[in-house]
């Protein structure tokens, strides 16, 4: 007869306890629409990766990347405005129309701004492909960003990641409709593109409206509310050209081969990242939990999440090597040194997980205006690096650049938790002996 461990067993009902409550679920939910909505968009990549030509890809990644470049200013903070009203709403409709109303007129801004910008930038590009490229981007992400946050807001998660799932569903089929064609052009997948994101946008909403009230449109009226969006929106535009410049610097200087190789990669790098992204928006909350016990108590949870964040991370590696050889096997001569853009490139996912938890740390204490600096501070010194280096060396220079921009990032985080640090040990040093501080 087998002896049950009374240790183990506790282990065991405890976690099935935790399974069993609402936080749980809903971060099931969440890591399902944040997986599947991703793969459903490697697999738009992967069909447009079929059957558009290396040239092709290269403007549609350039493009694609300068129009993210602003859609943080697009949404401008509209969805965690909503996401503070809400608890204090008791119109939810007016809430999200606000939401809603925010992000049209800036997403129009944005988009006046990306059509006159872009002449400078991406002269040899058809402003008419750049229209219906960004345009179906601000439509289906700004409407997204919105609606699944809506979902969120109200609690219902499982209605939130059904709706990021058919968001990048459209996107998918988008880029299988090319088949149809003859002419299997950028052009036409644009078109496709956005009459598609313009019918998800409208029947979304018309289903939300529904089920909360049609929402009547307005924007904020307050200066505060202005200051606030403008706060996130810098964020977040930060993030975004760290992210992608490189891209549209590539596309801009002529490489535009080079482009669609280093887009490839760079996509197929942020995918290996799946699974880590999902385990971190699952833990995002507990920061700010444990963030009322003080800074040393969300670096203690950051520590004992990195270990196995960071074990994926160096683990990751071999995979990603050898995938890279063997898809570049697989799509021909044509795709001709993408296994080297992935293999130079695969040093990203460490990097990028040792900045998260450092910068989530930060911001569960309530220290956003650290993390948002640093990554301000990177995105101007990432810029500068492509200009220098990507007339002279194309995607290894812009690879080059994000390495120096990304490890300076990590050091400017690092150097804001030890201030952090510091400032706490001095306000609270009794406390911050008991928990154990070095």
């Amino acid at each position: 007869m087998a002896v049950t461990d009374p240790a183990r067993t506790n282990r065991a009902t405890a976690l099935l306890g935790k399974l069993r409550t609402g936080r749980s679920n809903d971060a099931m939910w969440s890591g399902i629409g944040t997986l599947a909505g991703a793969f459903l968009i490697l697999g738009s990549l992967a069909i447009l990766t079929i059957v558009l030509s290396l040239e092709e890809l290269g403007v549609y990644t350039g493009v694609a990347s300068a129009g993210s470049v602003l859609l943080g200013f697009a949404v401008f903070g509209s969805p965690e405005a909503m996401l503070l009203a809400l608890p204090r709403s008791s119109d939810v409709a007016a809430t999200w129309g606000r939401a809603l109303g925010t992000t049209i007129l800036a997403a129009g801004v944005c988009f006046a701004v990306i059509m006159g910008a872009t002449r400078f930038i991406l002269p040899d590009v058809s402003p008419g492909l750049i229209a219906a490229l960004v345009a179906g981007d601000y439509v289906i992400g700004g409407s997204a960003s919105v609606n699944t946050q809506l979902m969120r807001g109200l609690g219902n998660f499982k209605s939130a990641a059904v709706l990021s799932i058919v968001t990048a569903a459209m996107r998918l089929v988008a880029s299988a409709l090319l088949f149809l064609f003859d002419d299997r052009s950028l052009e036409r997948y644009a078109v496709i593109n956005l009459v598609l994101a313009v019918v998800a946008a409208v029947g979304i909403t018309t289903y939300l409206g529904r089920i909360v009230g049609a929402p009547r449109l307005s924007i904020p009226r307050s200066i505060v509310d202005y200051r606030q969006g403008a706060a996130i929106a810098t964020g977040q535009t930060s993030t975004a050209v760290s992210a992608g410049a490189d891209q549209t610097l590539l596309l801009r200087a002529g490489f535009v081969a080079d482009n669609g190789l280093y887009g490839i990669g760079v996509r197929i790098v942020n995918y290996a990242m799946l699974p880590v992204g999902a385990v971190m928006a699952t833990t995002y909350p507990e920061f700010f939990a444990k963030g009322t016990e003080g800074i040393e108590a969300t670096i203690a949870f950051a520590k004992k999440v990195a270990r196995p964040m960071l074990a994926y991370g160096v683990g990751i590696l071999i995979p990603l090597w050898v995938g890279a050889a063997v898809l570049e096997w697989l799509m021909g001569e044509k795709y001709d040194g993408l296994a080297v853009v992935i293999w130079a490139m695969s040093g990203f996912p460490l990097l990028r997980i040792l900045q998260v938890l450092i910068g989530d740390s930060l911001k569960g204490v309530g220290h956003f205006g650290e993390a948002s600096i640093a990554i301000l501070l990177t995105a101007l010194l990432n810029v500068g690096l492509n200009l220098v280096l990507i007339p002279d060396y194309s995607w290894k220079g812009a690879a080059a650049a994000t390495y120096i921009a990304e490890i300076v990032y990590l050091l400017l985080l690092l150097a804001a938790l030890r201030r952090v640090r510091r400032t706490s040990r001095r306000l609270d040093p009794i406390s911050t002996h008991g928990t154990g501080a070095a």
